[in-house]
């Protein structure tokens, strides 16, 4: 009975939209049924259209946050290996109309780390990114990049540092 009931109507899936509808919803994506058979096909048809607007309406309605930053490449030039370690603030804002919320900074290796705000950077407030090199036992030219992972339209987020470590001496 279930089967048939299901191969008369449309299921739409809406993702990552905001509705009233969250009874319906599953974690984010709305599911809807809407039975297409019988006299009254035009009605739902029309009720169909209009969670479709209602759908496009919100979605350009919903803000998002977004992280610029004023450059995303930096150059280290030379390094000592016996010099300790060197760093970097990346400095950013949300240009965005929600406030960032940055989750969490991957780095490609052990040698670089970060640091970076845990407070959410409300619209139009400015932040910075530190990161930190240690050249110890990494002689030679080096290009790192660090993913930013945070509630931004850009999900994540590339920066990146290089620069030539020289060896001791």
């Amino acid at each position: 009975m279930l089967k048939s009931a299901l191969n008369n109507c449309f299921i739409i899936a809406f993702y990552d939209l905001a509705f009233p509808f969250y009874p319906l919803a599953k974690g984010n994506i709305l599911y809807i049924c809407i039975n297409v058979t019988g006299k009254s096909m035009r009605k739902k048809l029309l009720w169909l259209f209009c969670i479709a607007v209602m759908s496009c309406v919100t979605a350009a309605a919903a803000g998002k946050a977004e992280l610029t930053f004023e450059e995303p490449l930096y150059d280290f030039g030379r390094v000592d290996e016996e010099g300790g370690e060197v760093s970097h603030d990346f400095l950013f804002t949300n240009t965005g109309d929600e406030p960032l919320v940055i989750y969490e900074i991957n780095t490609n290796c052990g040698c670089t780390d970060a640091q970076f705000p845990q407070a959410p950077i409300l619209p139009g407030e400015k932040g910075k990114i530190t990161i930190i090199f240690s050249p110890e036992g990494n002689p030679g030219e080096f290009a790192k990049e660090i993913i930013i992972k945070s509630n931004a339209n850009k999900k994540k987020t590339r920066l990146r540092i290089r620069g030539a470590v020289f060896p001791k001496q």
